[in-house]
């Protein structure tokens, strides 16, 4: 899984690339973001968002907003995605004393 870390520097450089429009920036955010899609572990939602990303993340002669948008919008849904969930267990018998009989 991803860490939050790693997930941070995607989102931090798909906004570069939303912004500047450059195709270095551009082309490191598709190398940050595509082993995403080869890894078992995050979900479907995360690996659509991915996928949204690496469709968009290419330059473009107008930096309109759609375009903008189509990056930055992913971007910051991506990191809510992508974490592991951590599932509290709230097991009331465990807690419980034994009783011997």
């Amino acid at each position: 899984m991803p860490t939050r870390d790693d997930l941070n520097e995607i989102v931090l450089k798909a906004y570069e690339c939303s912004s500047t429009n450059k195709a270095k920036s551009c082309g490191e955010l598709r190398n940050l973001a595509d082993p995403l899609m080869d890894n078992p572990l995050p979900s479907a939602v995360c690996k659509d968002l991915v996928w949204e990303l690496l469709q968009s993340a290419k330059t473009s002669k107008i930096n309109s907003l759609e375009r903008r948008d189509s990056i930055d919008i992913p971007a910051r849904k991506i990191s809510n995605a992508c974490l592991k969930k951590t599932k509290a267990i709230n097991s009331p018998r465990g807690n419980q004393p034994r009783i011997k009989t």
